[in-house]
């Protein structure tokens, strides 16, 4: 095994390529320092990072791989199902550290989130209890781009940041559950989390740690409609295949995440912000300035919209 240590690579393609050559090969092949000794899993995304990507170990808040603005995510999956033909995520997709004491002064936009999330490189291996780590291996590979995603998928994963900063500009960052939010959530992070309280600017109450992290429903959709291109699931939004539809009262509340970034906008205002012209000389034109809003084809015709409207309630 090279000796290499914080390797720089030239493209997103020779970046994938080094991964795609992981696949099928056992991680005891990369674990150049013995970190996985003692059937530590939680060593294995180090493992692939020095011995297979050849960089080294550090606390830096800036990207794994900052020569492609890209990070690296290893994370596990299991086989569902009654005949073991499914996958789903075995547990959340952990982004990065939330800082009471900064974060609150932060727009999604100019988050560390977006950065981390902005370009990840997820590999996945299946959780196999009855194997050894060593014997374990990359299965899929997958390039995820925030950029990328539905626009749906978009507005919620903010209105999910929002909530959370919401919460700490209260002073209730004590109160912060994963149950707020939908898709990008506030978990409790390591061993200690339980016992481990930090400062909050808003209050002297002390909350528990936190980390902002993908759910696991929002993974598991990610790899049945994507990354293992199930065709039985549609590509165009997670909403369904992550279990946000069918939830109590939750119409009311998509339509919140949908309509927010139009709230107290003038007509005119908001044909700036779609892509497609609405013609106020139409009956219908209330409706189609609602099919665009709600991200719907221009192409709509008005029953569909309640057509829409029924799928979601």
């Amino acid at each position: 095994m090279s000796d290499e240590k914080n390797k720089v690579y030239q493209s997103i393609e020779e970046l994938l390529e080094t991964a795609q050559s992981s696949l099928g090969v056992p991680f005891k092949e990369y674990d150049v320092n013995n970190r996985l000794n003692g059937g530590n899993k939680g060593k294995i995304g180090q493992v692939i990072e020095e011995g297979l990507f050849h960089k080294g170990i550090d606390s830096r808040q800036e990207a794994d791989f900052p020569e492609l603005g890209v990070e690296l995510k290893v994370t596990p999956m299991n086989r569902v199902g009654k005949d073991k033909n499914m996958v789903s995520a075995k547990e959340r997709l952990v982004v990065t550290m939330i800082n009471y004491m900064k974060d609150y002064a932060v727009s999604f936009e100019d988050s560390h989130v977006l950065d981390k999330l902005n370009k990840v490189l997820l590999m996945f291996y299946f959780n196999e209890p009855e194997k050894l780590n060593y014997d374990l291996c990359i299965d899929k590979i997958f390039l995820y781009e925030f950029k990328d995603i539905p626009e749906e998928d978009k507005q919620i994963i903010i209105n999910d940041y929002n909530i959370i900063i919401d919460k700490i500009r209260s002073g209730h960052a004590e109160d912060i559950s994963e149950s707020d939010t939908y898709y990008l959530s506030a978990c409790t992070k390591g061993a200690t989390a339980a016992t481990s309280f930090v400062d909050q600017p808003f209050s002297s109450v002390k909350a528990k740690r936190r980390a902002f992290s993908l759910k696991p429903k929002y993974m598991t959709a990610l790899l049945r409609s994507q990354v293992f291109n199930d065709n039985a699931i549609t590509k165009e939004s997670l909403m369904k295949t992550s279990g946000i539809i069918g939830r109590d009262n939750i119409f009311d509340r998509m339509v919140e995440y949908l309509f927010s970034s139009y709230y107290g906008k003038s007509l005119s205002e908001i044909d700036e912000m779609i892509e497609t012209p609405v013609n106020r000389k139409s009956l219908n034109y209330l409706r189609s300035y609602i099919a665009r809003m709600m991200n719907a084809s221009p192409e709509t015709k008005s029953k569909d919209i309640d057509e829409y409207y029924d799928e979601f309630y």
